[in-house]
């Protein structure tokens, strides 16, 4: 994956060089996406078998009930935003020739960013809200030049509003060229979640010998146990096969961003962009 180009490349060859750097290192990227989705597939089935059990219990247990999935849905949370730390961190090591250690020491040296990640998308979100007052299109732009603000935090050890100023400084004159490549991802990803969907269709309707589309998509938790299947194989290639190819191919145009100008000296080039964001 090392490059010495001056300029992006397509979004259809970094697509390429996603699948190839997953293909490469598929174990240990699924590794570490399968926590989450363990957590993910206890909600799945918790969410969708417990109504029904839940109305022949008592109150004290319903309580319990109750408790237990608010402690899942927070460790859901924490799991999750240690997942794409770690998961940035590691595509970052893999791609340096860096041989990563077992996942719960991976997701151990994630720790100590866990707070920084958290102050870092509090200041993204503060900026996003204030651009959004004057709608939604700054709101926007300002995405666009600060998407890489964790990439920096995380690979590069800028706290705070030096993140975001590193990803301001290379979006720059590059904001184009950057958005266009997110936009084809996301119909990419449009277009194969689609085929996936008329596929477990067919499938479901085929063993039901139904092909009600509408009832389908509207009346999926009617399915029962079904409908926890679709859930599991959904999430499955979300955790383990979309989110990794995604982190890759946002790296790769992160890494490819820094070839195109010269390190930041961060007493000149970030003064303005720390100023207008405070």
């Amino acid at each position: 994956m090392e490059s010495d180009k001056k300029v992006l490349p397509g979004a259809i060859e970094i697509i390429k060089q996603s699948f190839s750097f997953y293909k490469k290192n598929h174990k240990i990227l699924i590794s570490i996406a399968l926590v989450p989705f363990v957590l993910y597939f206890i909600q799945t089935v918790f969410s969708i078998f417990a109504p029904g059990a839940m109305q022949s219990m008592g109150s004290s247990t319903l309580l319990g009930m109750g408790i237990l999935l608010i402690v899942i849905s927070i460790t859901g949370g924490i799991v999750q935003l240690l997942t794409q730390i770690s998961m940035i961190k590691s595509i970052s090591e893999l791609d340096k020739g860096s041989v990563l250690l077992s996942i719960k020491e991976i997701y151990k040296n994630s720790y100590g960013l866990f707070f920084p990640y958290i102050f870092v998308s509090i200041l993204l979100s503060l900026c996003f809200l204030s651009s959004a007052i004057f709608l939604i299109i700054p709101a926007i732009i300002l995405s666009g030049y600060l998407v890489f603000s964790h990439f920096y935090l995380i690979i590069e050890n800028k706290r705070g509003l030096q993140a975001l100023s590193a990803s301001f400084y290379y979006v720059k004159n590059n904001w184009w060229n950057v958005a266009v490549k997110f936009v084809f991802i996301a119909l990419c990803s449009m277009g194969v979640t689609l085929i996936l969907f008329l596929i477990i269709y067919i499938v479901v309707s085929l063993i039901n010998g139904s092909f009600d589309f509408t009832s389908f998509a509207v009346n999926m938790s009617e399915y029962g146990a079904m409908n926890a299947v679709v859930s599991l194989i959904f999430g499955f290639i979300f955790y383990c096969v979309y989110t990794p190819v995604i982190t890759i191919y946002s790296y790769l145009i992160y890494k490819n961003l820094k070839l195109t100008k010269p390190e930041p000296n961060p007493e000149v080039d970030f003064k303005k962009s720390r100023v207008w964001f405070k």
